[in-house]
């Protein structure tokens, strides 16, 4: 039972991810991440840290990637520095 669930949570949370991937108020790669801990918490064979540490890796590569992506849009814009910030 305990791994129907886990599988069942990692896939509702990889599918409100990629829902989340194309409407901006989803939070789709916090809800992937999560998703990959729940799973490797309640499975551990299944996932090892490292794959945690790279997805958590890739999560943070992505909101610096929004921020920086951001702070060029509002200054192509422009916007003043403190706009940016």
């Amino acid at each position: 039972m305990l791994v129907f669930f886990a599988w069942f949570i990692l896939v509702l949370f990889l599918l409100l991810g990629m829902v989340g991937i194309f409407l901006p108020a989803f939070p789709g790669i916090v809800l992937i991440f999560g998703g990959a801990i729940i799973h490797k918490l309640l499975m551990p064979q299944y996932l090892s840290w490292w794959t945690i540490l790279v997805l958590g890796l890739g999560v943070l590569t992505t909101f610096g990637l929004d921020m920086l992506g951001s702070a060029v849009g509002a200054r192509w814009g422009g916007a003043s520095k403190y706009g940016m910030i």
